[in-house]
């Protein structure tokens, strides 16, 4: 009977610490972007993004990476979330370079501290081209001039949805750490409680 008590307290004291530290969460402070690409020319990749239900993209809102010629580039940004609520972002892909050759894009990864998306051979189907912009049939994306005018860039579309997710509030711990730490406080109090009867036992 008494083990079966001590068993009962250790399980809620298991529970009650997997619930407590599954409430603390954190709100994720920057997205992080890796773009693995090949570009034949230099140029200029630069990435908008914005916090607005209706996209407006300006230069305040976007970060600059400068391409060097003949070279694989894995193309870092971060994106400073603070407490807004990221809806879409825009990679032009060339900015400064119309006479750029067919650009390779290998992965694009999206992460937060806990969360990451990645995207591989359907860039294509969640980034979708602007009019500058043509997926050829060696998987490249080829830039063009339309009436003298230049300006390819890659939206990424998902509705919002996945940005969202990805920097929406989380759980500060993993599901395995919670696990383990709840075990950890059950056997603990477990070895507790029967020490302390134990040592009633022996005081009488």
């Amino acid at each position: 009977m008494k083990n079966i008590i001590k068993l009962i307290i250790s399980v809620a004291v298991s529970v009650i610490t997997f619930l407590w530290m599954n409430s603390i969460e954190f709100k994720p402070s920057k997205l992080n972007i890796d773009v693995d690409a090949e570009f034949i020319r230099a140029d200029r990749f630069q990435l908008f993004y914005s916090f607005d239900s209706i996209p407006q993209f300006v230069e305040k809102e976007s970060i600059n990476y400068l391409i060097k010629a003949k070279q694989k580039e894995i193309i870092e940004f971060e994106v400073p979330l603070d407490d807004k609520i990221l809806t879409t972002l825009r990679f032009d892909i060339s900015s400064s370079n119309y006479e750029q050759k067919p650009i390779k894009i290998n992965s694009i990864v999206l992460k937060t501290k806990k969360s990451k998306v990645v995207f591989e051979k359907n860039i294509k189907d969640f980034f979708k081209s602007n009019e500058y912009i043509v997926y050829n049939k060696k998987g490249k994306f080829e830039t063009k001039l339309v009436n003298k005018k230049y300006d390819p860039y890659l939206l990424f579309d998902a509705n919002g949805e996945l940005l969202e997710e990805l920097t929406q509030k989380q759980s500060r711990f993993t599901t395995t750490r919670m696990i383990l730490f709840s075990f950890l406080s059950g056997v603990l109090v477990f070895l507790l409680v029967s020490a302390v009867i134990y040592a009633f036992k022996k005081s009488k």
